[in-house]
């Protein structure tokens, strides 16, 4: 099935301004979208432009062929995915988000990130292969996931890996945290005070993370809950990194 209707409304066209811009009939305009035509290839290369999206996810071919399923088994997709991507790895570009595998993990929770994922398929993925099955005790669905990345994005990972691991820079994780609380609308800069027990904190890879929370609940900037879901993680990922 193509996906013409799904990508109009997600502009807020209607069928008789999309039929405008592609100087086509509001009639094809339906027929694309109720009988699932297939546009021609000047329409659909027009399409593309419109929607900055692959000719393929419009038609529902190549690894969109099975997108609905993408969508169904994300829990498992997503897994699959952060199994093969280094946590640390920074996708800047597709997202405010500063690590590649948060920005996927949370990827269909809000509306419109669908296509924003399908943007980044049709960088990252060459292959897909899902195969369904029996549901999660919770009744969730859930599958065995293959993926194939292409090979733009796994010279990315490769590159990243071969990096020297360096240990965490304190000077990174404050304007990581502040950059978090910005996002978050929380304008308030931390105090003194708090900038040295988030130093004595940071000090050592190997803190354990209940005894980091610990000293962090004696901040002072509001919305501290917010903050701590940003210093928890970093704080993991140090931990991971120091028992290697």
């Amino acid at each position: 099935m193509n996906r013409i209707k799904q990508l109009r409304s997600s502009l807020g066209y209607t069928q008789k301004k999309l039929a405008a811009i592609l100087n086509i009939s509001r009639t094809t305009v339906t027929m694309w979208e109720t009988e699932n035509r297939v546009p021609d290839y000047e329409s659909l290369k027009k399409l593309t432009d419109i929607f900055n999206i692959s000719s393929d996810y419009i038609i529902g071919c190549g690894i969109y062929e099975h997108w609905d399923d993408v969508v169904k088994y994300y829990e498992a997709v997503s897994y699959a995915l952060r199994l093969k991507i280094p946590s640390d790895l920074e996708m800047p570009a597709f997202d405010d988000e500063k690590f590649l595998c948060a920005w996927l993990d949370t990827r269909l929770y809000y509306e419109g990130d669908e296509i924003q994922l399908a943007r980044w398929f049709s960088f990252a993925i060459k292959s897909i292969k899902i195969t369904p099955k029996p549901n999660l005790p919770n009744g969730e669905p859930d599958a065995d996931v293959s993926v194939e990345f292409t090979k733009e994005f796994q010279y990315i990972i490769d590159g990243h890996l071969a990096l020297p691991k360096h240990e965490f820079e304190i000077v990174t994780f404050k304007e990581g945290l502040s950059d978090f609380l910005k996002q978050h609308g929380i304008e308030k800069p931390l105090e003194s005070e708090d900038v040295e027990r988030l130093e004595k904190v940071l000090a050592n890879v190997d803190v354990k993370t209940r005894e980091a929370i610990e000293l962090l609940n004696q901040l002072n900037p509001d919305n501290l809950e917010r903050a701590k879901e940003y210093i928890r993680f970093e704080l993991a990922r140090q931990g991971d990194a120091g028992d290697k």
